[in-house]
């Protein structure tokens, strides 16, 4: 929709309600296809299971630039999932995610 704006003297292209709304649109999709070839280390800490340890033995030289996050290939994670060594070091581990038994109550229940 071209209309004429009279702050700026000049024809507009869009309104700023559509320009708002292209630029939520193309961030989304962004999200969407970098979600679909990264995982962020808090992703696999707290939905993956990793520890800090973890990633820094299995993970260490794949740290991918992606500004303040730190993020990893899924597909190099993958693999890395169905190693032996890995599920050795996740079985070893008790403080994995994966290992990890439900909290004692105390006296009062809590």
């Amino acid at each position: 929709m071209e209309y004429w704006d009279r702050r700026e003297g000049r024809y507009r292209l869009f309104s700023d309600g559509e320009r708002r709304e292209y630029g939520r649109k193309k961030a989304e999709e962004m999200r969407e296809k970098w979600q679909k070839t990264f995982l962020s280390k808090s992703t696999l800490l707290k939905v993956r299971g990793w520890t800090e340890q973890g990633i820094f033995r299995f993970l260490a030289g794949e740290l991918v630039d992606a500004g303040p996050i730190h993020a990893y290939r899924i597909s190099v994670i993958e693999k890395i999932e169905a190693s032996k060594a890995y599920k050795d070091f996740m079985l070893a581990n008790p403080k994995g995610k994966r290992s990890k038994e439900p909290k004692a109550k105390n006296i009062l229940g809590l």
